[in-house]
């Protein structure tokens, strides 16, 4: 039977979850592999900051200019709640030479 791998996915705790540390979580699974697993509690508070997470992770600027990129927006003005009553936004990147090398926003036209 092949192993099955987690990497890129999300892991929700099931509500019977007695483990403190896990309990109501959502949890990005960063890598998984035969060597062990990495992964991120998304939905709680850290008594850190995001630059410390980086240097822990070791996130080489690449990867920091993506996480940046990928954060949250500013609120959406008025004129546009109006206009989309739904808006899904796709990511693309190009990686040159291992460095980002541009990203698209795609957004649905009106």
């Amino acid at each position: 039977m092949a192993a099955t791998f987690l990497t890129n996915q999300f892991l929700i705790a099931m509500p019977g979850m007695a483990d403190p540390n896990f309990a109501q979580t959502v949890t990005l699974v960063c890598e998984h592999n035969a060597q062990g697993a990495l992964g991120i509690v998304i939905n709680r508070q850290l008594p850190m900051t995001l630059g410390d997470v980086f240097a822990q992770l070791g996130l080489d600027a690449a990867a920091v200019g993506i996480v940046r990129l990928a954060s949250p927006f500013d609120p959406f003005p008025p004129a546009m709640r109006e206009r989309y009553p739904l808006l899904r936004f796709a990511y693309e990147w190009q990686f040159l030479e291992g460095r980002m090398g541009s990203g698209a926003l795609l957004a649905p036209e009106p």
